[in-house]
Formats: C-alpha cells, structure tokens, sequence
C-alpha cells in the first residue's frame, strides 16, 4: 500500500485601504492568504479589474479610469494548490472633473484693469477662483478689478457631485498706463479754485513744463509734477498779466518714452494789461 499525501489549499482573502475615492486613486492591497503549518504560498495573482495585473503580494495600483471594479486574487502553494477568490464591486472610482478657463484680456492697463473670467471646466458643479491678488470668487464665470499693476496667477478649482477637485491656472498681467491731461484755462488769483496750472497723469516718469509770453519769452519752467505755475513771473516775482501763454510740455512715460505736448493757456484774473 503506497501512502498518500493531500496538500493543503490556502484560504485566500484579502484587504484593501480605500474602497472609493477619486481618479486617479491609487488603492493599496494586502495579502490576508494563510496555509496550514508546514506549507507556504509563494505565488500571487492580483486582476484589478481594469485589465491590469501584479504579481507582487502586497502591491499599489492606481486606477486611471473611473468604474466600479471587481478584485480577483489567485494564491500558489509551493505545491502547486491554487485557490482564487474574487471580491465583487470592490473598488469604485469617481470621475474626476476637468478644470479649464479663460481670461480676457490677457493684459489690461491699470486705468482699466477689468478681467473676465470663462469658464471652460467640464464635469464640474462648483467653482472656486483665487484671483493672485488675496481675493476669491465662487462664480462660475466672474469677473475682476485688479488694484494694481502685476502679473497675476489665477487658479481656478472645481469640484463635482463626488467632491472630486481638478485645477487649472491661468496668468493675466496689469500693465502700467500712460495719460496725461492739460488744462486750458486757469486763474491765478488766489481764492482757492483753479489757482494752479500744471499737467497731470499717470504713468509719468520725467516731467518738464516751460510757459512763454506772446513775444516767446520764458516766464516760468518747472521740473517736478509738484511745482506747478501759479502766475507768477519767475524774473520779477509778479503776477503774470491777463493772457494767453503758450506752454511746452515734455513728459516721460514708465518705458522711458519722452513726449511733447505743446499749446496755450489762457489765465484769467491776472494783472490787467
């Protein structure tokens, strides 16, 4: 009589650390296979379902795709017993959201610093804008003012039914502006309205202002935006006589342009000729 000897099957079973989540989710599994004493596994056959698969014992899969998938691991003995054991909808995975959008424009000067926001996301129920500037918006197609010249990085993130997030970004610059503005009217007769004449703007980065009499004459120059002309005649110290003065103007911008504005001024309430 030869004897016989029955190996013994391994009970596979096994775990994981997350049953659901968002793609892509990356899903640890673990090997709970046990034999009788005496005996060792030493294969393992792991189908995720997706139509990937690992030989390792304990491994990391990531699912890319969104579904409901289930798990089948197969365990070898050193003799050769296998035994499978499937884990049916284990693992699901929702879709994730596509964040997209656009601002227009792509530079706006800060006289006019308004950004429009379109949204492009897909997938998604819920929008969250961070402006680059330490103000949000959760509307789905905003739009903002900017305070100041930049460069600006607006991230968007949105979220859908599963609370899965995707984020996008997207760069807008606020560009410095160049005005500049001349009256053409003033009088100098110190009761506190219109006393000054002068050029304003903004963006201006070198400033020159001339004024001349009828004969051509300088009567007055100034060279700060601050020091303006208040009638008087720089060589006598006198108020200027009612006239009309001719004015030249040279103004530097912030890309270090120089321009020339020439034309006359009438003051009011001067001397009398």
């Amino acid at each position: 009589i030869l004897p016989i000897e029955v190996y013994p099957l391994p009970d596979v079973d096994f775990i994981s650390d997350l049953v659901e989540g968002c793609q892509p989710l990356p899903v640890n599994f673990t090997d709970l296979s046990i034999v009788a004493p005496g005996y060792n596994i030493v294969w393992w056959l792991w189908e995720f379902g997706d139509g990937n698969t690992s030989s390792d014992q304990n491994p990391l899969h990531v699912y890319d795709t969104a579904g409901v998938f289930d798990i089948v691991l197969q365990a070898k003995t050193f003799n050769g017993c296998t035994v499978s054991d499937t884990a049916f909808s284990m693992i699901t995975v929702y879709p994730k959201p596509v964040a997209a959008f656009s601002a227009t424009p792509l530079h706006a000067e800060i006289i006019y610093p308004y950004i429009e926001i379109n949204d492009l996301s897909s997938g998604a129920n819920q929008w969250q804008y961070d402006f680059g500037d330490s103000t949000n918006s959760p509307l789905q197609d905003p739009s903002h003012n900017y305070p100041d010249t930049g460069t600006y990085l607006i991230q968007q993130i949105v979220t859908n039914q599963f609370g899965c997030k995707d984020t996008a970004y997207f760069t807008v610059y606020i560009d410095p502006s160049f005005t500049f503005y001349i009256p053409n009217t003033f009088t100098p007769n110190t009761d506190g309205d219109n006393d000054y004449f002068y050029g304003t703007g903004i963006g201006i980065t070198g400033y020159e202002m001339r004024i001349y009499n009828r004969w051509g004459e300088q009567v007055f120059s100034s060279f700060d935006e601050d020091i303006k002309w208040n009638g008087t005649i720089e060589k006598s110290g006198k108020l200027a006589t009612q006239d009309v003065y001719s004015y030249t103007f040279r103004v530097k911008d912030m890309y270090d342009a120089w321009h020339t504005y020439r034309g006359r001024v009438t003051v009011l309430g001067g001397e009398l000729r």
